[in-house]
């Protein structure tokens, strides 16, 4: 499994709701992958240098993020994405589970 923590920034002045219906559609097709958005968070006191949103994101393997990031459909939201994001970053993580949680 791989897992990605991925911060998003809102670009200044972008709708929530129109970040909302983008996120909606590219969970459907990561899904189309085998992927996943799990989980999503938004910092309750954010400062003016945190993400707007930070998910949680997995897929089976690299080859089926790979497979997502050269789905046409993704492609053909750029233009939207380059709107309503300003920044991302991706961090891979692994478990870690020494609390036996």
């Amino acid at each position: 499994m791989l897992n990605l923590i991925v911060n998003l920034w809102l670009r200044e002045g972008a709708s929530v709701e129109a970040f909302e219906a983008f996120e909606r559609e590219a969970q459907r097709l990561i899904m189309r992958h085998g992927g996943s958005i799990d989980r999503c968070w938004r910092p309750s006191q954010a400062g003016p240098d945190d993400p707007f949103e930070v998910q949680l994101v997995s897929f089976p393997s690299r080859a089926e993020l790979a497979a997502y990031l050269a789905d046409p459909g993704v492609k053909a939201r750029a233009a939207e994405r380059e709107r309503l994001i300003a920044r991302t970053t991706v961090l891979e993580v692994a478990s870690a589970d020494y609390l036996g949680t």
